[in-house]
Parts: structure tokens; C-alpha cells; sequence
């Protein structure tokens, strides 16, 4: 028998019970209640072995059944924990943040937060640290007026209940210095400024999960090739990457570097579009890697495009390779 354990910032008086089927209408008392945690035991229905199930909660004469889909529970779970909300259906994005480096540099960052953080206070989130932040959110400040629409991605993703929840931290261009910060030698320092400055003020001021195996970084194009490049050189930091169209072998050492030196565990998505979305380019790296044993994914998309709308139309791949779980 499979048990549940919801995770909650509970008020005074405030009681969780939990609803599944085949009986939604029946309520299951906790099997133990301490501090902000409530388990549960459920049975499986008859001639099953996955359950369905809500919690519930019970404020001031009031029931709130939680938001997003059904979890999900297999006589295999054992005990599975939960970080329920049933107020907070939205992320939100943060304002724009200066983070300075090296002097007179800095690097802007925006970050989107997933919903329930404001409301759920006990949970932790992996990062995923996306390049070209301008890019990302808003149709009003990226390339073109097309963005990656993150955000809305990751909500469907989240109602289809297929991937954990996730923070992003869009990292912004420097005007002008892009194609040198994403390039080499370039990638180099700003690699650096993002390893020894982002991240510990990412760690410092939110409810992250530290350590590599909780921090992935994306990028399209030139931000793939910095992405793939900051993965390689700091493996201590981030713990898979995903590089989409990327431009590789254009100002860069990267064919040389994973030919030559290992390549850090953890995992890798690369992709494009044929014919004319850097396929070439890309296949061969995914050739390269796969040479090294890495742990790859690659994902040819035929007519695929080098823009911002196709990002946006195949984000939701690299997403479930990267943060599914295979529970959902």
C-alpha cells in the first residue's frame, strides 16, 4: 500500500485529509500529522496498482480542494511526498536584477517562479539557467517580438503533471557583446561571472535545491554553444544542459574539447532543425558526445526553423527530458 505525504505550511486549526478515487467523495484521515507534514496511507483500487488522488484542505469552515492535476500513486511509489497549493494557480515573474562582476561588468537576470512559491514556503526548486533572458518572457523586450513563452510552457507542462517544478533564471545578453560573451575566448569569463556570481546569489536569495544534479542550463544558437561550454567547464556547478540549434564549431573549442578531455555525467539534449537550422553542425557534435558515452538526447525536427518560434514550439522536449521523472 503506497503512502502520501503532503508537505504544507499549515495554519492554526487548518486539517489536510486526502480524496481518491474510486470514492472522491469519501475523505481519508491522515495516518500521522507532525509539524507541517501529514501522511497518508492509500489503498489501491481493486484489480490496480495506481491510484489516483487530492489533498484537501480544511480552513475555517471552507474546503479547498488542491490545484493542478490528480497525483498520481503505484503500489511501487512507497513513500511519496507532495508540496500542495490550492490558492496560488500562477507563476510569476520577477523584476530585472544587476548582478556585477570583474569591475565594471554585470549580468542581468530575470526570474520566473513557479506557482506556489509564495504560497507553499516549504519547498525547494531545481534551476534551469536559460541564456539570451531578453528572449524568454516577453514578447515586448525579445528579438523580434517572439519569445520562448517560457512560463506559459512550463504551466501546461505543470498541469499536465509531467515534470517537476521548476525555476528559471533567464540570463540577459550583454548589449552589444553577445556573440564575444557567447564565443570564445569570451564564454570563458562570463562562464566564470555566472558560476561565481549568479549562482550563489540565485542560491542566496531563493528557495533553490543546491548541487549539480538540481541546476540545468539552456541555450539557442550562439547561448547553445555558451551553454554546452559552461556545462563542460564547470560540472562541479551544473549538472545537465540543453542546447538547441546550436552553433558549434564557430568560434569555439568545443569539437576539440570533447574529443579530447571526459565529459561530465549528467544530461545532455541537443537539437535542430532540417535542413537549414545548424543540422549539420549539431549532428555532429551529438555523434561526438556519443562517442564519449555521454548521456545524450539528441532530436532532429524536420523543417524546424532558427527562430524564436520554433524554440518556443520544441522548449517543452528539452523540459521533460531534463526535470521528468517518470512519475507524473
Amino acid at each position: 500500500m503506497p503512502s502520501f505525504v503532503a508537505v504544507y505550511p499549515r495554519r492554526p486549526g487548518d486539517r489536510l485529509t486526502l480524496r481518491a478515487e474510486p470514492d472522491w467523495d469519501s475523505e481519508r484521515e491522515p495516518l500521522a500529522v507532525t509539524d507541517h507534514e501529514v501522511e497518508f496511507e492509500v489503498p489501491l483500487p481493486p484489480d490496480t496498482n495506481v491510484v489516483q488522488a487530492k489533498v484537501v484542505l480544511h480552513r475555517q469552515g471552507q474546503v479547498h480542494w488542491s490545484l493542478g492535476e490528480n497525483y498520481v500513486l503505484r503500489a511501487s511509489s512507497g513513500r511519496r511526498v507532495g508540496h500542495p497549493v490550492f490558492f496560488q494557480g500562477e507563476g510569476r515573474l520577477t523584476d530585472r536584477h544587476s548582478i556585477p562582476f570583474g569591475g565594471d561588468g554585470a549580468l542581468t537576470v530575470r526570474l520566473f517562479l513557479p506557482p506556489g512559491y509564495d504560497e507553499n514556503t516549504l519547498r525547494r526548486y531545481s534551476v534551469l539557467y536559460a541564456m539570451d533572458g531578453a528572449n524568454l518572457f516577453d514578447p515586448k523586450e525579445s528579438f523580434g517580438g517572439a519569445e520562448w513563452e517560457v512560463d506559459e510552457t512550463l504551466a501546461l507542462l505543470d498541469r499536465m503533471a509531467i515534470i517537476d517544478k521548476v525555476m528559471v533564471v533567464g540570463v540577459y545578453a550583454r548589449d552589444g557583446l553577445r556573440e564575444q560573451d557567447y564565443t570564445l575566448p569570451g564564454y570563458r569569463d562570463v562562464a566564470r561571472a555566472l558560476v561565481e556570481h549568479v549562482v550563489p546569489w540565485v542560491d542566496a536569495h531563493h528557495r533553490t535545491k543546491t548541487g549539480r544534479t538540481h541546476r540545468s542550463i539552456l541555450g539557442s544558437s550562439l547561448g547553445g554553444v555558451f551553454a554546452l561550454h559552461t556545462f563542460l567547464a564547470h560540472p562541479e556547478v551544473f549538472g545537465s544542459v540543453a542546447a538547441l540549434s546550436a552553433t558549434f564549431g564557430y568560434r569555439d573549442d568545443l569539437f576539440r574539447r570533447v574529443a579530447a578531455e571526459p565529459v561530465p555525467s549528467g544530461k545532455i539534449y541537443l537539437d535542430a532543425g532540417y535542413p537549414q537550422d545548424n543540422f549539420e553542425r549539431v549532428r555532429r557534435m551529438a555523434h561526438a558526445l556519443a562517442d564519449r558515452g555521454a548521456d545524450l538526447r539528441y532530436v532532429a525536427h524536420p523543417r524546424g526553423v532558427h527562430s524564436e518560434l520554433h524554440w518556443a514550439d520544441r522548449l517543452h522536449v528539452p523540459l521533460q527530458y531534463l526535470f521528468g521523472d517518470g512519475r507524473h
